[in-house]
């Protein structure tokens, strides 16, 4: 059986999306054997273990590192410390504005470059013990491809080179100094050259990659994001309560800023003052330098809010198949090619999505299938209106379902299952090795 090395930071027990895309590739490899290389244990947002059982049969190699994730996880062990350091972090100013000073004046690309070393000494001992020809590395953070550079220039092993997100994303870009700016062009230039194939999970961070480096359309490949259909139920239960929800499941922060929505749905309850009774909110997920009590309050419609937290994966997904409504939100500044995993599981569950996002890629996947209304960020008469429509259709409808039904994911989606998404990547390493 060939085998593959799989470069992936953020891996369980962390939880989050960004862990999803590198669990299911290895969870559905099957000609390839993957091995994984990740770090230690670290200090995190969150974690969410229930995903370890999709990877059980997978070989894990965990290495040490020196980026402050893992040395604050050292500290809180040694010191005994139970809060979590990382979102004491974001939700005080000062010392995130110092975190990312830090970050930003230090660390090129990222600070995960303090985890290359260990990572690539380790992944060089087990290429030449397990006989390795294929290397896959996936960002962020962006310094894992720096380890894919390295042992393509050591060992001459093919390296695919995969982009989860752009390099940065519009209005995040910060450079402390011209220089700054130089290393991280160059960095990226160097990876897109040397990558033998290059994967983005939209076309626009394909096209923003080409940018740094001219190579062939046939060194790169679309893989977008997706769903695994073994996280959803096979059955939907009825709804214990009689409320019309309205779900955001993920991570709010200022790329996920849900403000206008809230604007919207101000103006919606003071249009009809029955909704404040007969709608709840539920967001699901954590939020970060957020606070959406706060920002509810200050629109007098805090009690129609309801903040879960971060749960296990599978759980997050039962609760969007309960939703009458799911939101999906991003800021203008983000580049058009950002598409959240959340999106797909939106799709498959095949609910209404309110959209409050600039145009872009997920604009277009919203309506080629036809599964609700976006509205732009500024308009919120149109949010308004929107939250108004979707609650008449609750009204007319809410009694309709009296007992469990089977959940099946449309067929027009399957193309977006991890299961096939993997299948898609298997299909590189193939024509690689076999090329040449």
């Amino acid at each position: 059986m060939k085998k593959v090395l799989i470069l992936a930071y953020y891996y369980p027990p962390m939880g989050m999306g960004g862990v999803q895309r590198a669990v299911k590739f290895t969870k559905y490899l099957t000609v390839w054997k993957p091995i994984v290389i990740t770090v230690k244990d670290v200090e995190y947002y969150s974690y969410d273990e229930s995903l370890l059982k999709d990877i059980s049969n997978i070989k894990i190699v965990r290495t040490e590192s020196l980026d402050p994730l893992r040395i604050t996880f050292i500290f809180k062990r040694i010191f005994r410390r139970k809060k979590n350091i990382v979102n004491k972090i974001y939700k005080s100013g000062k010392l995130k504005r110092l975190y990312d000073t830090v970050n930003r004046w230090i660390f090129i690309p990222d600070s995960k470059i303090l985890w290359i070393p260990f990572a690539v000494l380790k992944s060089l001992k087990i290429i030449k013990k397990e006989n390795i020809s294929m290397v896959f590395t996936t960002s962020p953070p962006n310094s894992s491809h720096i380890a894919g550079l390295f042992l393509k220039k050591i060992m001459k092993v093919k390296w695919v080179a995969d982009f989860r997100d752009y390099w940065f994303v519009d209005g995040m870009i910060n450079y402390p100094t011209p220089l700054h700016k130089f290393a991280n062009d160059f960095i990226r230039r160097k990876i897109i050259k040397n990558a033998d194939h290059i994967v983005g999970v939209s076309q626009g961070i394909i096209d923003d990659l080409k940018i740094s480096y001219k190579r062939n359309d046939s060194n790169y490949s679309v893989i977008m994001n997706g769903f695994d259909e073994e996280d959803f139920p096979k059955s939907i239960p009825v709804k214990t309560d009689d409320k019309f929800l309205i779900i955001h499941s993920g991570t709010l922060n200022y790329i996920n800023d849900p403000c206008n929505f809230l604007d919207g749905l101000t103006l919606a309850v003071k249009e009809n003052n029955q909704l404040r009774k007969d709608a709840l909110f539920l967001h699901i997920g954590l939020s970060i330098n957020f606070d959406l009590k706060s920002e509810a309050k200050k629109r007098d419609i805090d009690d129609m809010i309801l903040e879960k937290g971060y749960i296990n994966h599978k759980d997050s997904v039962k609760f969007i198949l309960n939703a009458d409504l799911l939101l999906f939100v991003l800021s203008d500044f983000c580049n058009s090619g950002v598409l959240s995993i959340k999106l797909f599981e939106y799709l498959a569950a095949n609910i209404p999505i309110l959209a409050v996002i600039p145009d872009g890629e997920a604009a277009g996947l919203i309506r080629r299938y036809n599964r609700g209304i976006i509205c732009e960020n500024k308009n919120i008469e149109k949010i308004k209106n929107t939250i108004l429509f979707y609650y008449e259709e609750w009204k007319r409808n809410k009694h309709k379902k009296t007992f469990e039904t089977a959940f099946q994911i449309p067929e027009e989606l399957k193309k977006y299952s991890r299961k096939s998404l993997t299948n898609d990547l298997k299909n590189i390493f193939n024509k690689m090795i076999n090329v040449n």
